[in-house]
C-alpha cells in the first residue's frame, strides 16, 4: 500500500502523523542512516524497512523513502514475518514467521521469474513459463502452474499474431482436464485490452460492448440468456 513507483511517499497530517499516497495512517516515523520504520495504529503493526539506495528526507511536511525494502512485520502480540532478498536484483528469498513456518521463493524463468514456492514442510507450487510474439517482440507468459498436490493448471492466450492481445488470457485447463471459460479480446475506447466475449465450459457466451465519449466508457454486457446490463466507469476505470 506504500509503494509508489518504487518509492514510499508519506504526507505530514499533524505534528505526529503521517498518511501514505494512499491514504494509509501512520503514528510515528524513525529513520536511520540505512533504515526507517513506520508504526500503523489502525492495523496495530510496526514495519522495519531497510533502505537500499538510502533515505530521502524532503521538506518537513514530506518524506521519500526510496527503493525500501521490508525487513520485518510486527504486530501488537510481538508475532512477526521477517524478510530475506537475494542480491543483486533484491528479489524476495524467503518469508519466515515467529512460528517456525516459511516460505521459500525461488527464480530463474523467463526474465528471472519465479519458478517455485517451497514451505517448512517440502511442499512446494513450481510456475513455468514462455513467450508470445507480439509484433516481432517476445512478451514473457505463465503456460502452467504446479501444485503441492502436483496437479498442474496450463493457460493459454489470445491470438499470438494480434499485436494488441496476444499476452492476453484465452483459457486455462485445470488438472482434471476441464476448461472454465475461453476469452476473447478487443481494444475499449481508451486503448486498453478487454474481454470481448466469454464462452463458459457449457458452451455458454457472454458478449461485452465498449463506448466512450471521452470522459467515461460504457460497457455493456449480454448475458447468454439475452439479459443485457450496463456498467459506466471513468476514463481511470473506477466505476461511477
Amino acid at each position: 500500500v506504500f509503494l509508489y513507483n518504487q518509492s514510499i511517499i508519506l504526507e505530514e497530517e499533524s505534528s505526529t502523523t503521517f498518511k501514505a499516497t494512499q491514504g494509509r495512517p501512520f503514528s510515528a516515523i524513525r529513520e536511520g542512516s540505512s533504515w526507517f520504520l513506520l508504526i500503523d495504529d489502525e492495523r496495530q503493526l510496526v514495519y522495519m524497512f531497510d533502505t537500499i539506495t538510502g533515505d530521502i528526507s524532503q521538506d518537513s511536511s514530506v518524506r521519500v523513502f526510496n527503493h525500501g525494502s521490508v525487513d520485518y512485520v510486527v504486530d501488537r502480540n510481538g508475532n512477526s514475518l521477517s524478510y530475506t532478498y537475494t542480491a543483486p536484483q533484491n528479489t524476495l528469498a524467503s518469508i519466515t514467521s515467529s512460528d517456525g513456518s516459511f516460505l521459500e521463493f525461488t527464480y530463474g524463468g523467463v526474465n528471472g521469474a519465479l519458478t517455485s514456492v517451497k514451505d517448512q514442510g517440502g511442499r512446494t507450487a513450481s510456475f513455468t513459463y514462455g513467450t508470445e510474439q507480439c509484433g516481432g517482440v517476445s512478451t514473457p507468459v505463465m503456460t502452467s502452474f504446479t501444485n503441492p498436490r502436483r496437479k498442474t493448471t496450463s493457460f493459454t492466450y489470445y491470438d499470438p499474431t494480434n499485436d494488441s492481445s496476444c499476452s492476453q488470457l484465452a483459457s486455462f485447463t485445470e488438472p482434471m482436464g476441464n476448461k472454465p471459460f475461453e476469452n476473447t479480446w478487443t481494444t475499449n475506447p481508451n486503448g486498453n485490452k478487454a474481454v470481448a466475449m466469454q464462452t463458459d465450459g457449457a458452451g455458454n457466451k457472454a458478449s461485452i460492448a465498449y463506448s466512450g465519449d471521452g470522459t467515461d466508457t460504457t460497457a455493456t454486457f449480454t448475458l447468454p440468456g439475452g439479459e443485457k446490463q450496463t456498467y459506466v466507469h471513468e476514463n481511470e476505470s473506477y466505476p461511477k
